[in-house]
């Protein structure tokens, strides 16, 4: 919270923008070392995957980290191609396709399937994103 200061009578407060930004610490040897950079998230998908599933455990950051890399380089590419309606369609239903797996798979675990019937949701959903991918290698062979 910051602290406000008394205005004399009949004088108007200065406005919230015109207010000066508080002191940042000024580092005491400005040409000392720079912090390190985090480094770039690998943007090959196969390293990137190798990355993400070493541990077997998909973290939510790592989640988060792989759908907001996703949305960026489709941005990139949606820019290169302003006038390509698919691309503008494509990522959209993505998200769609995504959200209906997910509401899918929760109802579903509120029925308190068996292990039999846990594993065909999985197999059944895993085949589901395996035509998926099937179709983007089938369709991006001739590029």
């Amino acid at each position: 919270m910051t602290e406000e200061k008394a205005v004399p009578p009949g004088e108007i407060p200065p406005a919230e923008s015109s207010l000066a930004p508080e002191a940042q610490p000024v580092p005491a040897d400005p040409s000392g070392p720079v912090p390190p950079q985090p480094p770039l998230p690998e943007l090959n998908l196969e390293k990137r995957l190798r990355q993400v599933y070493a541990d077997q455990i998909m973290t939510s950051a790592e989640f988060m980290a792989l759908r907001d890399d996703a949305d960026v380089l489709f941005d990139k590419l949606k820019v290169q191609f302003p006038d390509n309606g698919a691309l503008a369609l494509f990522q959209p239903l993505s998200d769609v396709a995504v959200q209906a797996m997910q509401l899918g798979i929760l109802e579903f675990k509120k029925g308190k399937p068996s292990a039999e019937a846990k594993a065909l949701a999985k197999q059944s959903f895993g085949f589901q994103v395996a035509y998926i991918k099937a179709c983007l290698d089938r369709f991006t062979q001739a590029l």
